[in-house]
């Protein structure tokens, strides 16, 4: 009995023992907690003076660092990429250098490094530590925008440019006198890619970065080469009139109108006026009195042969494959050119006007002597032959009268019934131009344009009449 009342009396002990240890371990859990808080606090107090690990500014990790260490050193590294880092550019044996101070740019570091500080120094103990956990195994980065004046940085690569371009030089031609047309050569030239160059010097900026740069120039071909001028040089259209029936004064007027286009350039576009080259048909100006038209008649007037200048000319360029904006036919036809091809000028309004509208200039020349007036036309060869027609629709159109003129001097007639013949009658014409166009190697007529229609007006013989009556009972006596 004593026995059995003995080990009843643990059993009783053994569930109070396992009371007090739950006990003991739920302090002992408690006790850990405050501890590992603790820890906790002595951690982030004991940080508060740097600043946590893994911020970064501008690339550089700041952990450990109090803020006037971290301040000076963000504070050299900006100041170094600003300044010292230079990015050097060769072309050739030229070299460049270029720091972005020199665009005027500046990082706001101060407002970074604030950031950073703040990140786990702001807030209250909570927030604190959990931007600390969140550090764990992560970084966070503050970076500065470098700012700079894209004008200065435009003006810089202007200036770069400047030193490397060369422009190209095309081929020229210079005339001279006797038909003579001589071709200086052509050069290539070279052009720096201000966009590209731009494009690249922005990116090494923005990186921080501080390469050398070797610069390529594009090469760039004149507009007109030595190959082309020679084309373009060629002997395209001539127009020859007679000058053998003229006297010497028709025909110094002649060659003083058709000097001023001996050597004469018209370039792609330019449109020109025969009178404005001519210029006023008088003395102080190199002409002469000579025969020219009024009207219907003949009659003498400074200038009298310019006329057959303009018309020698104005074949030339529609042969050239000119475009002629302007031309007025004679009153009457002319013996030096057929009918319809004739171009008349004068002081008062009627002008000779031409427009090169192809795409290479004509050089002009002319010659003139007792036999022949003659213009040459030099340029680059048109797609086609190109010729002239003259047809006559109608012809020996009659006058309508006679006209007489007053012999005062009795040199030709002395009485009024005696009638002497000055200048015979001319006959009217009505007739048409064509301009044509062959095929260059077949000689085929491809087109046959007309130009225009022109009426030329008869003019009346003219008599010479004496002024002095005849006494008829004198002649009876005699």
């Amino acid at each position: 009995m004593a026995q059995s009342r003995g080990r009843r009396a643990p059993r009783q002990r053994t569930g109070s023992t396992r009371k007090g240890l739950g006990r003991l371990v739920k302090m002992a859990i408690a006790v850990a907690v405050l501890v590992a808080a603790a820890i906790s606090l002595i951690r982030l107090t004991s940080k508060s003076d740097v600043f946590l690990n893994g911020v970064y500014v501008n690339g550089v990790s700041l952990g450990g660092y109090t803020y006037e260490e971290g301040s000076r050193l963000i504070t050299d590294l900006a100041e170094q990429r600003l300044s010292r880092n230079a990015i050097e550019l060769r072309y050739s044996d030229k070299a460049w250098s270029l720091t972005p101070s020199m665009l005027g740019a500046a990082m706001d570091v101060e407002s970074q490094l604030v950031l950073a500080w703040n990140f786990g120094h702001t807030g209250n103990f909570l927030q604190r530590k959990s931007q600390a956990d969140y550090l764990k195994g992560r970084t966070v980065e503050f970076n500065s925008e470098l700012k700079y004046d894209e004008t200065l940085l435009d003006q810089y690569i202007a200036g770069i440019k400047e030193e490397i371009d060369v422009a190209p030089v095309p081929a020229m031609v210079i005339v001279e006198d006797n038909e003579q047309l001589r071709i200086v050569g052509s050069s290539d030239g070279v052009e720096l890619n201000a966009g590209a160059l731009k494009e690249a010097l922005v990116k090494v900026i923005a990186e921080g970065s501080a390469p050398q740069i070797e610069l390529v120039a594009q090469v760039v071909k004149p507009p007109v080469t030595s190959e082309q001028l020679q084309d373009g040089t060629q002997l395209i259209a001539t127009c020859t009139t007679s000058t053998k029936s003229s006297s010497s004064d028709r025909t110094a007027n002649i060659h003083r109108a058709l000097s001023r286009f001996n050597g004469f350039v018209v370039n792609p576009g330019e449109t020109i006026s025969f009178n404005k080259v001519v210029g006023k048909r008088t003395k102080e100006n190199g002409f002469n009195e000579a025969p020219e038209f009024a009207g219907t008649t003949v009659q003498m007037g400074i200038g009298g042969g310019v006329c057959q200048a303009s018309t020698t000319l104005y074949d030339a360029l529609l042969r050239a494959g000119m475009t002629v904006e302007t031309r007025y036919q004679h009153t009457m036809t002319v013996s030096y050119i057929p009918p319809s091809l004739d171009a008349t000028v004068t002081d008062r309004g009627k002008d000779l006007v031409f427009t090169n509208n192809r795409d290479s200039a004509i050089y002009i020349y002319s010659s003139v002597d007792a036999a022949r007036a003659e213009v040459k036309i030099y340029g680059k060869p048109t797609e086609y032959r190109i010729e002239l027609e003259s047809e006559v629709i109608q012809d020996n159109i009659q006058p309508a009268s006679i006209r007489k003129k007053k012999d005062t001097s009795g040199k030709h007639a002395y009485y009024t019934d005696e009638m002497v013949l000055d200048t015979e009658a001319k006959m009217g014409v009505r007739s048409r131009a064509y301009i044509c166009y062959y095929d260059r190697v077949t000689g085929e007529l491809i087109e046959r344009d007309e130009l225009h229609t022109d009426y030329y007006a008869p003019s009346p013989a003219v008599y010479w009449v004496g002024v002095n009556p005849r006494d008829e009972a004198a002649d009876a006596m005699q």
